[in-house]
């Protein structure tokens, strides 16, 4: 009878060292992941702060190439109204 039982005891160690093993590959490949996950989640808030500032000075281009233009317009009428 006790041999039974140790013959169990000891299956079931192996069975909780085989466990521990395979949740230990498992946690290191979901971990790695994980890692692999987060640098491209900070390119791709690097890209969008670029982005961001690219399309800001795209927009005050625009702006000052307007307000250029409209500031010939007005010279072009005065000129030809007063001139």
């Amino acid at each position: 009878m006790e041999s039974m039982i140790e013959k169990v005891l000891k299956s079931q160690q192996k069975t909780s060292a085989y466990l521990n093993l395979r949740l230990d590959v498992l946690y290191r490949e979901l971990n790695g992941k994980f890692e692999a996950l987060d640098a491209h989640v900070m390119m791709l808030d690097a890209q969008v702060s670029q982005t961001a500032e690219a399309v800001k000075k795209q927009e005050a281009l625009v702006k000052e190439k307007a307000v250029k233009s409209e500031r010939h317009q007005v010279n072009a009428i005065s000129d030809n109204d007063f001139g």
